[in-house]
């Protein structure tokens, strides 16, 4: 257990008795000028810390002295006029646990603690005394003005994730392939829109080639995507749902003749489908229709006929 530590733990019970006990802060920035001596007693062994010195709004030493540490807690706590006692105990890396008894007044605020960690029992000794007046901070106007700045910081990650989730900030209708990003947003406990209502035009996007297909695409990051997104538009769950409308949409890029959808999808379809309609006699494909003209100029078909 480091000194600093006890340090901390000590002054922060200062800080209970003296918010009860000292002026109330003044609007302006009056001070006074404060000195805090500790000593750590341990095995026979005496160390004392270096004297600080503070400067501090009037009536707000301790608050100034104090820097508690998050693992520890106070239980216990009895209060008598200016005498302040509590059990304490910490947890972690430093963990120990033991009693203090505090007395504080308007010039000086001493204290002692005794705790037994692992490393054995120690007593830690405070003693802290008024030296004068001085020019301090503002603390109090400080802690406003950072309380109205997360206040705001509130209210605009509030407006940011209204227009985040708002349905037509996806633009589906237009580009269907946004509803991978849709599916992020909206489908999952983690998801920064969970719970609030699908864009519009989600699912129709989701039974497009291409919002399919970006779906299909986020799979090895998203296990399950396609699947959550089928069944939050309520078009089956699980595998067979997904198999099903893949086959649906395979289908119906071949009637459009659609050679990109199919190179990507379904390749071995697609190889096949260049020899039986790329299959060049002159200058003009045997049983080519119009639909595969692209397709058939691309270099993945001219691949496939070789």
């Amino acid at each position: 257990m480091s000194a600093s530590n006890i340090a901390r733990i000590v002054t922060a019970a200062v800080v209970a008795l003296a918010c009860g006990t000292a002026s109330a802060a003044a609007p302006t920035v009056p001070g006074e000028r404060w000195q805090h001596k500790m000593s750590m007693q341990m095995e026979g062994m005496n160390m004392a810390m270096p004297a600080t010195e503070i400067c501090a709004p009037v009536g707000q030493a301790a608050q100034e002295l104090a820097k508690p540490d998050k693992n520890c807690k106070l239980t216990n706590v009895r209060q008598s006029g200016n005498r302040f006692m509590a059990d304490v105990k910490c947890t972690g890396k430093d963990a120990m646990e033991g009693t203090m008894d505090m007395t504080t007044g308007p010039d000086r605020m001493t204290g002692k603690m005794t705790v037994r960690s692992a490393d054995g029992e120690m007593t830690m000794v405070t003693e802290s005394r008024k030296l004068g007046a001085c020019q301090a901070m503002d603390t109090g106007a400080i802690v406003k003005q950072a309380e109205a700045q997360v206040q705001q910081g509130r209210q605009m990650a509030a407006q940011a994730e209204a227009q985040m989730c708002a349905s037509d900030s996806f633009k589906l209708k237009g580009d269907p392939r946004q509803a991978s990003h849709a599916a992020t947003m909206f489908l999952g406990a983690n998801a920064p829109c969970a719970g609030k209502p699908l864009p519009a035009e989600f699912c129709g996007a989701v039974q497009s080639r291409a919002g399919f297909a970006s779906l299909s695409q986020m799979e090895t990051a998203l296990p399950g995507v396609v699947g959550r997104s089928l069944e939050a538009c309520k078009l089956g769950s699980g595998k067979p749902a997904v198999d099903a409308l893949r086959a649906k949409l395979l289908v119906s890029a071949e009637a459009d003749g659609d050679g990109e959808y199919l190179i990507a999808n379904a390749p071995a379809r697609a190889r096949q489908l260049a020899k039986s309609e790329c299959v060049l006699k002159g200058e003009m494909w045997a049983g080519r229709q119009s639909r595969w003209d692209s397709f058939c100029d691309s270099n993945f078909a001219s691949e496939a006929r070789r």
